[in-house]
């Protein structure tokens, strides 16, 4: 079952139709690479989109369910990573990564981000106080 509200005009420049049995070639197809990306749940249709510096790095971290977005961590583990796929919306320069972000945040309906607006946690230190609460 599909969530139709979900679907939008936007081309990936790149989809992976399973994210467990693509995980390794995803990583390696995005190391390095500047970019926005999508999990879609291929139950219901309900996306996240991120950016990042890294994707492969990024990407990673979802799947660790390290640093990664508590929706998406439940659903990724309600419906399993095979029930997922992942989409590079696009691979952009650093420069505009926030700007292509916004985009896409403006553009698709969305139900696992938390936050609609884009914004870098690159180079980001943690207060002691958040440190010592992990």
């Amino acid at each position: 079952m599909t969530d139709s509200s979900n679907s939008t005009n936007i081309i990936p420049s790149k989809s992976y139709e399973n994210a467990y049995l693509m995980k390794k070639k995803i990583l390696i197809e995005n190391k390095g690479k500047f970019g926005i990306y999508r999990w879609v749940n291929k139950v219901n249709g309900i996306s996240y989109i991120g950016s990042a510096v890294n994707i492969s790095l990024r990407l990673y971290s979802h799947y660790k369910g390290s640093k990664s977005n508590i929706i998406l961590q439940e659903a990724i583990l309600k419906h399993g990573l095979s029930n997922f796929s992942i989409e590079i919306l696009e691979y952009c320069d650093k420069s505009i990564l926030m700007e292509r972000e916004q985009f896409y945040l403006d553009n698709t309906p969305l139900k696992y981000n938390l936050n609609l607006t884009a914004k870098s946690r690159f180079g980001a230190k943690h207060i002691e106080e958040t440190r010592k609460k992990k």
